[in-house]
């Protein structure tokens, strides 16, 4: 049995951790600020596969299958000459991959100077909507639309909000990171983007990053997305909306499902969706990418983030990437 490192103890790598014991039987060690402290999850405090050490300790340890970077993006560069000793095969990046080309490139420097192969989680990819879309995008697809809206002091009402990464903008906070996927799925289904304009504000939360960030991306084959992303929803939503030459089609996954012009909804009610991480963690392991970002889409995804980023700092206007 193969053991794998996860770097971050949060709500996102103790879900990596128990997939990785439950479904691919493996020893995890997690690597957290708080190591005495017990996992949020009762599944991992009784599994004698998963102990959680502090940064001090992989000096004990050296070979790993899989490192995961669960911390916030904004400081994964900081920690890699931490780990000089380390022989890993995989490398595995959760969203979003980092918060610049510049962040992008330290990590597969990194990757390359130990020998490992990199992915990173994109994991909506990996929704079964999502791969009907994409087997459908040979169609010609003429715009879309995309919605991300959640309410941020909703979403761990134990703690102050404000103190959150999503709500830092020093560690990746503001929805332009945060949700990352957005920006990778338009891509994804509409193709490479030549420029882009970005506008982001602080709307309505008093927080140090931005709330809200509307962007539009102009392809290369002449369609255009426009994103909403915000943090003030009071109502969690997520949608795409899609013009085609013949017809409308709509992505809810955790509402309505996917509606292909006037055809019945596939509906998603019944999906597990912690399937879609089980699936970007299978293929990472494999080494393989089928659905997850290839390097090179990677690039150009952190090319088009970092664009977006210099169009927010010129008020909105239109950058190539």
């Amino acid at each position: 049995m193969s053991n794998c490192l996860i770097i971050g103890s949060g709500s996102i790598g103790e879900r990596h951790a128990k997939n990785l014991i439950k479904f691919f039987e493996k020893n995890v060690y997690v690597v957290s600020r708080f190591p005495k402290k017990e996992f949020r999850d009762e599944f991992l405090n009784l599994s004698d596969k998963a102990i959680k050490i502090s940064i001090d300790q992989l000096n004990d340890l050296s070979t790993f299958e899989l490192l995961i970077f669960a911390t916030p993006s904004s400081i994964r560069s900081i920690n890699l000459d931490l780990y000089p000793k380390l022989k890993i095969k995989f490398i595995y990046t959760e969203v979003p991959a980092a918060v610049s080309f510049l962040e992008w490139n330290k990590l597969k420097e990194f990757s390359l100077r130990i020998g490992a192969r990199i992915f990173s989680g994109y994991n909506m990819r990996f929704h079964p909507g999502l791969i009907q879309l994409k087997k459908l995008s040979s169609e010609k697809f003429i715009s879309l639309r995309g919605i991300f809206g959640e309410y941020l002091p909703d979403l761990h009402k134990w703690e102050d909000y404000r103190k959150r990464y999503e709500a830092i903008k020093s560690l990746g906070g503001g929805p332009l990171l945060t949700s990352h996927h957005e920006i990778d799925l338009a891509i994804w289904l509409m193709g490479k983007v030549e420029s882009v304009a970005c506008i982001m504000r602080n709307t309505i939360l008093k927080i140090d990053a931005n709330d809200h960030a509307i962007i539009s991306l102009f392809h290369e084959n002449g369609s255009i997305s426009n994103l909403d992303l915000n943090f003030f929803y009071k109502k969690y939503v997520r949608s795409i909306e899609i013009a085609t030459s013949k017809e409308i089609i709509t992505y809810k996954p955790f509402h309505d499902g996917l509606k292909i012009g006037e055809k019945e909804i596939i509906s998603f009610k019944n999906y597990d969706f912690n399937k879609t991480y089980i699936a970007s963690i299978k293929e990472a392991l494999s080494g393989e990418c089928s659905k997850s970002p290839t390097i090179e889409e990677i690039d150009h995804l952190m090319r088009v983030t970092n664009a977006c980023l210099k169009s927010n700092d010129n008020n909105g206007k239109i950058i190539k990437v």
